[in-house]
């Protein structure tokens, strides 16, 4: 009896600490929660009043209705609760420090007004707008991700269809732009040998493709008469001729004034 007694205590006891253990537990989390939450709170409200709030709106939407607004500063945007928030200028506040600027080498790249700068690979970086194009801006060229994987004549049309074409790859600092676009494993690009069996083009300007560094060892293939089409491997930027007729990602491009 004494025995089975002190157990049900010990077991007790148990209980007990265990309880009061995970109320320790929640209440230093949910402190450290609260804490980190005012900070947020101050990051956001503290530079400036939040003086009209948009929802449901889009990032880029949210971008625009600042720009138009004299009174606007900054935004501060949540994708998930698709909510956007205008902040009003303040004269005795800093504007709100963009983290992405200040690392890595965006620390020492300087973009406009409305832009953000994009770090690329081999230690470069670009300032892209963010306000008048739904992509990455660059160079006058708005690039954009097509909506699902296509053959290349599909996402050739639809890419005409937006205003565009396939993207042009003309450049190192654009490959390198592109591929932090998609974490597909290769997109198309615009050039093609369709035409002429041997002779690469771009599709958005008829231009020809000059031999260069960025083709596979081998590509393109003159053996492989059905491989017509460009499709460009995002990480490292490689360039294969491929079966126009696969389905891939594709990125077009437009040219924007602005």
């Amino acid at each position: 009896m004494i025995f089975h007694f002190l157990r049900g205590q010990i077991t007790n006891m148990d209980i007990y600490w265990h309880d009061m253990c995970v109320i320790v537990l929640i209440l230093v989390f949910g402190m450290a929660l609260s804490e980190l939450s005012a900070k947020w709170e101050q990051r956001v409200y503290n530079d400036g009043e939040i003086f009209k709030v948009i929802q449901p709106s889009g990032y880029i939407s949210c971008w625009k209705a600042c720009k138009l607004s004299v009174d606007c500063a900054d935004i501060t945007f949540n994708k998930d609760l698709l909510y956007c928030g205008l902040i009003r200028k303040s004269p005795a506040v800093s504007p709100p420090i963009d983290l992405t600027t200040q690392l890595g080498p965006c620390n020492s790249h300087s973009c406009n007004v409305n832009e953000r700068c994009v770090a690329l690979s081999g230690g470069t970086a670009v300032c892209i707008n963010a306000v008048v194009c739904e992509g990455k801006y660059y160079q006058n060229r708005c690039f954009f991700v097509g909506s699902a994987k296509a053959s290349w004549y599909v996402g050739q049309e639809q890419c005409k269809a937006s205003g565009g074409s396939l993207v042009t790859v003309d450049s190192s600092d654009v490959i390198s732009l592109l591929s932090t676009m998609t974490s597909e494993g290769v997109y198309w690009a615009g050039g093609n040998d369709i035409e002429t069996e041997g002779e690469w083009k771009w599709i958005e300007n008829d231009q020809t493709i000059t031999t260069n560094s960025w083709w596979n060892t081998g590509a393109p293939d003159v053996n492989s008469p059905g491989k017509n089409c460009l499709g460009v491997v995002t990480a490292s930027g490689v360039w294969h001729d491929v079966d126009c007729s696969l389905p891939a990602v594709y990125i077009c491009q437009k040219y924007i004034t602005q």
